[in-house]
Parts: structure tokens; C-alpha cells; sequence
């Protein structure tokens, strides 16, 4: 069970890193959404991804575009994409998010909530698989 979490704050990383790996799962860390491209890029096999939306340099919007035009990248992979501006997303962020069916939790957010939305995109992704 692969999970990767793009996110700038080292603290939700690391508290999300030690959550999942007690849930079982391998756990890579990208600090901005640049280097989450290329972790993305170089996984072989499918994984959940936990992006943030307000990053610095590439936001998670972004990153979701860029992957949106790559296949088979965003079939291969599901994405959670966090964020504390639900209501503000722009127009095109919400299409691509829609396009590649990418869940959205809003921050703060609950961890039981997305312990549970991670294993159900988890099971998705084995069964397709």
C-alpha cells in the first residue's frame, strides 16, 4: 500500500507520515509540488496521493493540471486534494479535479475521515488493478 504526501508543512507531513505507516502503508514525502511531479513520475506502482492546495512555486491546482494531460499517470494514481479554501477553488481546478475524480477534504480535517477516504481509494486502486 503505497501513499505519498505532497504538502509544504513538514509537521502535517510527518503526522501524516507516522498515521499511515501505523495503517500499514509506504509512505514518500514531497515538500513542494515540484518534487511531488517527479515522486509521481517515478512511482511504478498505483498510490494514493495526499496533495495540499496552497504550496509555494507549484500549488496543488497545479500539480493536478500538469497531471491531468499526462497518461497514464492519473489513472494509475488517486488523488485526495487538502485544502482550507473549499469554496474558492477556481473554475479550472474544479474541472480537473472532477475530470480525474479527485477527492477533496477540507482542513482542518478529521483523521479518522481520511484514514478511511485513503483505504477506500486504496481498495479502489487494488481492484482496478
Amino acid at each position: 500500500m503505497q501513499l505519498v504526501v505532497v504538502d509544504d508543512d513538514q509537521d502535517i507531513r510527518q503526522t501524516l507520515r507516522i498515521l499511515f505507516e501505523d495503517e500499514g502503508y509506504t509512505v514518500e514525502e514531497a515538500d513542494d509540488g515540484t518534487t511531488g511531479l517527479q515522486v509521481l513520475q517515478q512511482q511504478t506502482s498505483p498510490c494514493v496521493v495526499l496533495l495540499d492546495y496552497r504550496m509555494p512555486g507549484l500549488d496543488g491546482g497545479q500539480v493536478l493540471h500538469i497531471l491531468a494531460d499526462e497518461r497514464p499517470l492519473p489513472i494509475k494514481h488517486a488523488f485526495v486534494l487538502i485544502t482550507a479554501h473549499d469554496r474558492m477553488l477556481p473554475h479550472p481546478v474544479q474541472e480537473t479535479m472532477d475530470r480525474m475524480q479527485v477527492v477533496r477534504v477540507n482542513k482542518p480535517f478529521d483523521i479518522d475521515h481520511l484514514v478511511a477516504t485513503v483505504q477506500q481509494l486504496n481498495t479502489s486502486l487494488q481492484a482496478d488493478g
